[in-house]
């Protein structure tokens, strides 16, 4: 997931994660959903913790994986269906 402010509001979805609402940018293809730091910060408000992540992820045509901080579980509420995950 990655939080958008300006994109293109047909792939662009209100996700309230950890009580924290944010404009987040669906791939549906992607294998795994990342978000920065910053982000990761803001949501979690140093209330939840990263465990290691031996998972190897590459952005398209990349040859280098992206360096991660860790892993979580967060709690995900779709705004206009009312359906959570965990």
């Amino acid at each position: 997931m990655l939080s958008a402010d300006d994109a293109n509001k047909g792939t662009v979805l209100k996700l309230k994660i950890e009580d924290k609402i944010n404009n987040i940018i669906i791939d549906s293809g992607a294998s795994c959903n990342l978000i920065s730091e910053q982000i990761f910060n803001q949501i979690a408000g140093g209330k939840v913790d990263l465990s290691a992540c031996d998972k190897k992820v590459f952005a398209y045509a990349a040859t280098k994986p992206i360096e991660l901080k860790g892993k979580c579980s967060l709690n995900v509420c779709v705004l206009q269906t009312q359906k959570s995950l965990l």
